[in-house]
């Protein structure tokens, strides 16, 4: 076979070709995220949006969703749901204000912690958040600082309009279990937090992989053939199959390999290879 079956590389498969490394290299240790670089051509598919709110329950009872912790996080309770105090701004829609046990905790740090999972191959991920806290917070994705408030006992902090803080960097993520830590740090009187946070990512699907298949493959033929496996996989998949799905994406994946250097250009093979190692 000549190279002249090889389609010839632009800047951008260029660029596909060289992200794909580091997926195989992190496909090797455990699931991860597919790379910024990797992400255009797999928008396709529709975003995914979680929520998280503090306060989702009746006031006065407890919400195990936000633990919050007043010895320095060595332990951690749920928070109670509590009445906006006078001097607080309405909850924000969907939440309500929490509070450690007894609502006062003077001169004192709370440390809040609400967790959210990624799946293996997830995208573009982003997180928002709206918050108030009396005094201040601080706000941290996985250890990693998105934002805070002044450390001061001032009204604004949690009056309106709230404050927003985001983050879309790829590395505060991670797939599995994601922490959203957020410290409040309290002078005197009683103490309180309020929030609701959105984080975004766009997941490895069968539609997205057979898009990238065909932007990536020149040979109609082989591109075809590849995509009927993946839609094979997709159907087994909706009606529960699951040995069947991995069958046809493990059909798909010896494809590619048989066809590495012939029709598919060797590094834009290993890159369908990593991605489709992630939807098994």
């Amino acid at each position: 076979m000549s190279n002249a079956s090889i389609h010839t590389r632009s800047p951008r498969r260029a660029t596909l070709a060289a992200a794909a490394l580091a997926v195989l290299a992190a496909c090797a240790d455990q699931p991860t995220a597919v790379s910024p670089e990797v992400r255009g051509p797999l928008l396709s598919a529709t975003p995914a949006t979680l929520t998280l709110v503090s306060g989702a329950g009746a006031i006065g009872g407890q919400d195990a969703a936000n633990p919050v912790s007043t010895n320095g996080g060595i332990t951690f309770q749920p928070a109670n749901i509590v009445a906006k105090h006078p001097s607080y701004a309405n909850p924000l829609p969907g939440s309500n204000w929490i509070a450690p046990s007894g609502f006062v905790a003077y001169g004192a740090s709370s440390i809040y912690r609400a967790t959210f999972t990624l799946p293996a191959g997830y995208s573009a991920p982003s997180l928002g958040i709206r918050v108030h806290a009396d005094n201040y917070a601080v706000v941290r994705l996985n250890g990693n600082l998105v934002g805070s408030q002044p450390a001061q006992e001032i009204f604004p902090n949690f009056q309106d309009p709230a404050e927003s803080f985001s983050t879309a960097n790829a590395a505060f993520f991670q797939a599995g279990v994601n922490v959203l830590e957020i410290r409040v740090g309290n002078f005197t009187g009683p103490t309180a937090l309020d929030y609701v946070a959105t984080v975004e990512y766009t997941p490895v699907t069968f539609e997205g992989l057979c898009e990238l298949t065909r932007q990536l493959v020149p040979h109609h033929g082989v591109a075809n053939s590849l995509c009927v496996k993946l839609e094979a996989a997709a159907r087994a998949t909706e009606r529960g199959d699951l040995n069947a799905a991995q069958g046809a994406i493990q059909a798909y994946i010896d494809e590619v390999r048989a066809q590495r250097g012939k029709k598919i250009a060797p590094a834009d093979a290993d890159l369908l290879i990593a991605l489709a190692t992630l939807l098994l």
